[in-house]
Parts: C-alpha cells; sequence; structure tokens
C-alpha cells in the first residue's frame, strides 16, 4: 500500500470493505485521518458504524485491525454517547461501496444522520434474530413490513410470515419486503395477510422464531391474555422477541402520559417481567430480558425486550 494520508486511506477502505461484508448499513472514517492532518505510521485508523449486527462486533474489531495493520476502535453509533456522536459528526468521511463492486472509496463531506430509536430497536431485534440461528421468522403486528425486508435483505431467512389488523399497511409491507428480496437476490417463502393477533389461525405454527414489536400495548387485556396463547400456544416458535415501551423512561423524554394514544397501558420494567414471567410459565418458556436504547441509571432505557425460549 501507498505512503502517507493515501496508503492510510487504502488501509482503512479494507477495513470498511470487512465492516460492509459483516452486515454494516454505512461506514464513516474519523479521527485525525477524516481531518486531513499529517499521518506517521503509528496512527490509528478509527471507523464509525451504523447497522452492525452486535454479535459481530468482536469479530469485526479483529477483521478490521487484521486488514488495516493497526489498533482500529470501531465506535457503532447507535451506542455512541452523544458526545461521541458529536466528535464523529464534526469530521467524517463517508467510506461507501463503489457502484455494486466489493471496492469501497472515500466520498464527500457528508455527516451522518441521527439513528432513530426506531432504528436502533429494529437493529437490536434483527442483530438477536441472526444470532439464534432461525431461518424462518413470523412478525406478528408486522405494520408496513420494516423487519420483514431488513429480514429479507439479510439473505439468510427461508421463509418469512407476517400479520396485521391494517390492509393497507399490509399492502405496504407486501411492497417492502418484495423490493428487499429483489434487491438480495434470494427468493424467501413469504406469505402476509390482515388478521388479529389475538386469533388463532391455521397460518401461524411453523415458524422457528416469532416477533412482536411495540405492538402488545396496543391490546386491551382480554385481547393481550389471547395474545399470549396465540404467540406461545398456536404459532408455537423455538424463540421469540417482545418489545414495548418501559414506561419509566417516559419523562426522560418529556411525557407526562403514555407515548402514544392507541397504547392502552405502558409498564415500567417490574410489570413487564412480571407478565413475561407468566407467559412462559404456562407455555413452557424461558425469558431473557434486554434494554434497547441508551440506559438512565435510575429509569432504564426507553425499550425493553423480552427474548422467550421453548423448552424442550
Amino acid at each position: 500500500m501507498n505512503g502517507g494520508r493515501d496508503g492510510h486511506l487504502d488501509r482503512a477502505e479494507a477495513g470498511a470493505r470487512e465492516l460492509y461484508r459483516l452486515g454494516a448499513r454505512r461506514v464513516w472514517l474519523f479521527g485525525s485521518l477524516a481531518r486531513r492532518q499529517v499521518q506517521d505510521g503509528h496512527s490509528d485508523i478509527d471507523p464509525a458504524v451504523a447497522g452492525l449486527p452486535l454479535h459481530r462486533l468482536d469479530e469485526a474489531r479483529r477483521l478490521v485491525s487484521a486488514a488495516t495493520g493497526c489498533h482500529t476502535d470501531i465506535v457503532t453509533l447507535e451506542d455512541a454517547t452523544p458526545e461521541m456522536r458529536a466528535s464523529v459528526q464534526r469530521g467524517c468521511l463517508p467510506l461507501e461501496p463503489a457502484g455494486g463492486s466489493d471496492r469501497v472509496i472515500a466520498t464527500g463531506e457528508a455527516r451522518p444522520r441521527p439513528i432513530t430509536h426506531y432504528q436502533r430497536r429494529l437493529d437490536a431485534v434483527l442483530a438477536e434474530l441472526l444470532a439464534s440461528g432461525a431461518r424462518s421468522v413470523l412478525d406478528l403486528g408486522c405494520g408496513e413490513g420494516h423487519l420483514l425486508a431488513a429480514l429479507a435483505a439479510e439473505g439468510r431467512f427461508v421463509r418469512l410470515g407476517g400479520v396485521d389488523l391494517d390492509a393497507e399497511a399490509v399492502a405496504r409491507a407486501r411492497d417492502r419486503v418484495g423490493a428487499a428480496i429483489v434487491a438480495s437476490g434470494e427468493r424467501p417463502v413469504v406469505e402476509l395477510w390482515q388478521g388479529l393477533i389475538s386469533h388463532h389461525d391455521e397460518r401461524l405454527p411453523g415458524y422457528q422464531a416469532a416477533t412482536a414489536l411495540e405492538v402488545i400495548e396496543h391490546l386491551e387485556t382480554p385481547q393481550l391474555e389471547a395474545f399470549g396463547g396465540v404467540m406461545f400456544g398456536c404459532a408455537r416458535p423455538r424463540v421469540a422477541f417482545v418489545t414495548t415501551p418501559n414506561a419509566e423512561y417516559n419523562a426522560q423524554w418529556g411525557f407526562r402520559g403514555r407515548r402514544h394514544a392507541d397504547h392502552r397501558f405502558e409498564w415500567g420494567r417490574a410489570e413487564f417481567v412480571a407478565w413475561a414471567d407468566g407467559a412462559a410459565l404456562r407455555y413452557g418458556y424461558v425469558p431473557t430480558f434486554y434494554a434497547i436504547g441508551p440506559v438512565h441509571p435510575d429509569c432504564g432505557a426507553p425499550t425493553q425486550m423480552a427474548v422467550f425460549e421453548r423448552l424442550s
């Protein structure tokens, strides 16, 4: 490789190729190299990433360090502190795939767009689904299909299913998932339909994993009880993922009440654990709890997630 700044850019681009290969959506270079400062042989190469599956972070550090030939700190923007995000945004250089090839090039002076909490939640669930090894996923309350489209784009899933009460949302989900399938070049079996997630349906069983993201808080008590039977009794996946708002965090975002007018309830952490433990005991699962988003020392994270693993 070349010496000087051009040589360091070559090495940074080699590292970015590894990050894209591991699933990152965007990669930026920050630090002295991005600011065009003089480099010496001991300079670090510092990439920032968005969308890198969490379970691949340690692997990414090893591969990028090997590709660049120097110590590399990888900043994941979803988890970065506000100060770190500001530091990245002040002087970053995008490293983007070149025209669909396996090359990566340094481009422009664009700044990374803020990572929304919605995207942070989607990325967290996607990473856990990939880590679970499931090859088929059912999304209960799939909405417009954002999670299913992300799964289709991964190219690792052979069967995807989704159900939602909103017929227009299901139609948009079909378009979104279809476009992701065309882009990925894979051909999973996909079945999306309008229906109630509180009603048993013969199309529900047979999926290895099931998800319900920001869904249960929209259900009245009788519907919530029925939903437990649908997800854990009828669909009965090997692993299931449920996310819901953490009401304890609402004040940090300036909410005096619930986050959405259609929410029938919002639980704190103890209430969510109690519901999840009860459902797990009734249907033969073991729950594990995760925080999604920045964790406040007193009130936890904005979103709480339970991952249910079925007992053999």
